[in-house]
């Protein structure tokens, strides 16, 4: 009976973390999250894709730390970021027209 009781607090616990939900603060990349996660928040690494999309480093919901930024347009910025915004000047980099010739 105890192992019929372990397995079922088991099962219930494992149902529960797969389908923990984490925030992400950015309207802008809100929408599918993977990664890590703390008290609910986006925390640690990860990737959020929502209008645009985000992979990087996260803390309490917003990217900050190195990261990696696309918007829907294809343009990018790769650099760091501090509560969501970048956080040093870096180069903007725009996307690679097709056939340009480097």
């Amino acid at each position: 009976m105890k192992y019929v009781a372990a397995m079922l607090l088991f099962f219930i616990t494992s149902i529960s973390v797969a389908q923990q939900t984490c925030e992400v603060k950015l309207a802008e990349i809100k929408g599918n999250y993977t990664g890590d996660c703390e008290n609910g928040k986006a925390s640690g690494k990860g990737k959020s894709v929502g209008t645009d999309e985000y992979e990087g480093d996260f803390k309490d919901g917003y990217p900050e730390g190195k990261g990696m930024y696309i918007w829907k347009d294809g343009h990018y910025f790769i650099g760091s970021f501090k509560k969501g915004k970048k956080k040093e000047k870096v180069i903007y980099i725009m996307k690679a027209l097709k056939g340009m010739i480097l």
